[in-house]
């Protein structure tokens, strides 16, 4: 990458973008293989392998959802998009996922498919509920067994390649002596999927939307286990406040045994061990 577009890039880009009406055609911007190549929303829709797609059970839309996509690994994997890296998609909103590698380039029926998903000027999308936009200008969506397991990032501003987050944010990772099928480090891969998009930890982090979960004192000192379990399963369950827009994890996206894992990641990173 070097992962990341320069912050000033990110500004303007964010700028442009958000100054962006439905008649207007956006723009994204891929930074994979050491290039950075910028993609309208025309010719994205003038690419010979767009096609449509319906989604039954969409998770930006209630209901299901019909969309007009390329299939993201032939939009990155040309660019040289490596299995080994992450592919970071930044969001308008400041939402930033970390998509591994092998996942996005991945072409095979037998997993999950993304999908890189494109607003039509012409026909725009309905805005998100509750919100005054939609999930546009671009949404990655998935197909095959366990899609809803995966991350949907909308409203995407930016693609960018970079190392794993735990080569990049040291403090992420867990010592040698936590074995590969451990549960703590279950939850670090859970957590860099569905918490590190919004969350920091300890200072780690592309996202500042939600408060960092181990400064000033780690989430599991101020939460019990029973309570941080209910927070993250629906957290309009423990608490709500203005503005939240923490999202309620159902069990078709992470089990209890998900976020009890994830609860051991980060009671084992508040006890310092392995740092």
């Amino acid at each position: 990458m070097n992962r990341h577009i320069s912050c000033v890039a990110a500004a303007c880009l964010v700028f442009i973008l958000a100054g962006l009406n439905a008649a207007s055609a956006a723009i994204l911007m891929v930074s994979v293989g050491g290039q950075t190549v910028s993609y309208t929303t025309g010719q994205l829709l003038s690419r010979s392998d767009v096609t449509t797609i319906t989604i039954d059970k969409d998770l930006s839309y209630p209901g299901s959802m019909t969309y007009t996509v390329v299939p993201l690994a032939a939009v990155i994997g040309p660019l040289g998009m490596k299995a080994a890296d992450t592919l970071q998609v930044q969001a308008l909103d400041g939402y930033v996922a970390e998509l591994p590698g092998d996942s996005v380039l991945n072409v095979s029926r037998s997993k999950p498919i993304a999908y890189l998903a494109i607003e039509s000027p012409a026909s725009p999308w309905p805005n998100l509920p509750g919100q005054s936009s939609s999930a546009g200008p671009f949404v990655i969506v998935w197909t095959g067994p366990n899609a809803v397991r995966q991350q949907w990032p909308y409203q995407i501003a930016s693609l960018t390649e970079a190392p794993p987050a735990v080569q990049r944010w040291p403090q992420l990772a867990v010592g040698p002596e936590i074995g590969t099928k451990d549960p703590i480090r279950h939850g670090q891969t859970l957590f860099v999927s569905y918490c590190f998009v919004c969350h920091q930890l300890s200072g780690a982090g592309a996202s500042n939307i939600g408060p960092d979960l181990g400064l000033p004192m780690p989430a599991t000192q101020y939460f019990q286990p029973a309570a941080l379990a209910k927070l993250i399963r629906d957290p309009a369950l423990v608490r709500d406040w203005p503005g939240r827009r923490m999202p309620p994890f159902p069990k078709s996206i992470l089990s209890d045994r998900d976020i009890s894992d994830i609860i051991a990641y980060l009671t084992y990173k508040a006890g310092g061990a392995g740092q």
